[in-house]
């Protein structure tokens, strides 16, 4: 065995996942400042990887162990594209403030405020209360997190897979890759067109409803959308309705209100009064009294109240939408969420936003998507090919867009 400080193994030759015979080690000294205990526990988990290491650590293990035992504080530091670093919109699992959610990343560095300290030029370091949910040993456990930005100038990768799925990475970025040998980890500058990557299909987080802030959620569809309203403002419109109170009495958007919820158009009204759609515009606009008690009593007949929890929106081209909002993230949500963020998409095409997910070969994943959607929201995916289902609802897209990348992802 070459090194220099050498000593005997607390391990049989035989045992060991090396020939150490005929393998070079260039580490031993840093090996030898382990407790034999350590040691053991090293070479069983990671001595197959001696070999091609050219000795018992990676570089950056080979510098930090040292360090760590003449009790120096220690950051470590490794290439880039061994999966430290995510770019500012990938949404991760943590906890802030002892309650689990999702947050991007980019979030996290609005708060550099909060206890900054200079690296170096390039980047900044500093602590923050969110924990990151982490695996060791197969268990899900917190670690504390420390977050570092640093600007990177070099080549991305940009990826997607058959069922919309893309991330952009560095060259260097491993990824699990399907081989005739079995899972391999493979860097993106590896990857050709029809490798079939790994990706997670289920995260166990604690047994606990997260509340949602569907405030946000729907002051984004006032922002974007004519007509947004709630129970709240349906049962207002409805007392009046059921109070027989006269046009006069209804604000000009509160008339809007009531067409919607009564499910009918300008032309419905004209057609069914027998009267011109200007009139009915006038109606509608309160520049007229014209047919109003006719008006009025169509709107008792055909006016359906909003649900608790319930929402409706009216777009710019005069479509109606109508869906329920859930106010708790719990596990079927988020896998829903989960599902169409790794298998689906949510997307814009001309000027239509929708909902896409595609699954071919595990149809439970995709029945139980289609469930919770039904269930949950009231919406139903409309089939477009063999394993493509889609929402065309700009309205809807908006409001699930929200949800998934703040707290349902």
């Amino acid at each position: 065995m070459d090194g220099t400080a050498r000593r005997e193994l607390q391990i049989d030759d035989d045992a060991l996942p090396f020939d150490p015979e005929t393998t070079t080690i260039d580490d031993r000294d840093v090996f030898d400042l382990l407790e034999p205990a350590v040691q053991e526990w090293w070479l069983a988990e990671f001595g197959e990887f001696v070999p091609e290491n050219d000795g018992f650590f990676t570089p950056p293990q080979q510098g930090a162990i040292p360090k760590i035992h003449e009790g120096q504080n220690t950051l470590i530091c490794a290439p880039t594209g061994s999966g430290k670093c995510i770019k500012p919109d990938t949404p991760i699992i943590v906890r802030d403030d002892g309650e689990a959610t999702v947050l991007r990343a980019t979030e996290l560095l609005e708060r550099r405020n909060r206890k900054v300290t200079d690296v170096d030029e390039d980047g900044e370091l500093y602590t923050s209360s969110v924990e990151a949910y982490s695996l060791d040993e197969d268990e899900l456990t917190l670690q504390q997190s420390m977050v570092y930005s640093e600007t990177y100038d070099g080549p991305i990768h940009r990826i997607q897979t058959s069922y919309g799925r893309e991330i952009e990475i560095t060259p260097n970025h491993p990824l699990l890759v399907e081989t005739s040998s079995g899972p391999e980890w493979q860097s993106a500058s590896e990857i050709e067109d029809g490798d079939r990557i790994g990706i997670p299909q289920h995260v166990d987080l604690p047994e606990r409803d997260i509340e949602l802030d569907v405030g946000a959620a729907l002051d984004q569809l006032r922002s974007e959308f004519p007509l947004v309203a709630t129970e709240v403002e349906s049962d207002h419109v409805l007392v009046r309705l059921e109070d027989e109170a006269p046009i006069s009495a209804f604000a000009e958007d509160e008339r809007r209100l009531a067409l919607a919820l009564a499910g009918l158009s300008f032309s419905d009204v004209a057609d069914r009064l027998s009267i011109s759609l200007a009139s009915v515009s006038n109606l509608v606009h309160g520049r007229s009294e014209y047919c109003s008690e006719e008006f009025l009593q169509i709107l008792r007949e055909s006016y359906t109240p909003l649900r608790s929890g319930e929402v409706l929106v009216k777009t710019d081209n005069g479509r109606l939408s109508r869906f329920c909002y859930p106010t708790t993230l719990d596990s079927e949500l988020a896998e829903l969420a989960a599902f169409v963020l790794a298998e689906g998409l949510i997307g814009e095409y001309e000027r239509t936003r929708f909902v896409q997910i595609s699954q071919k070969n595990r149809t439970e994943l995709l029945e139980r998507a289609m469930e919770t959607m039904r269930d949950r929201f009231g919406i139903e995916f409309e089939q477009k090919s063999e394993i493509d289902y889609m929402i065309s609802d700009s309205a809807f897209s908006v409001f699930f867009a929200e949800r998934s990348c703040v707290a349902l992802c």
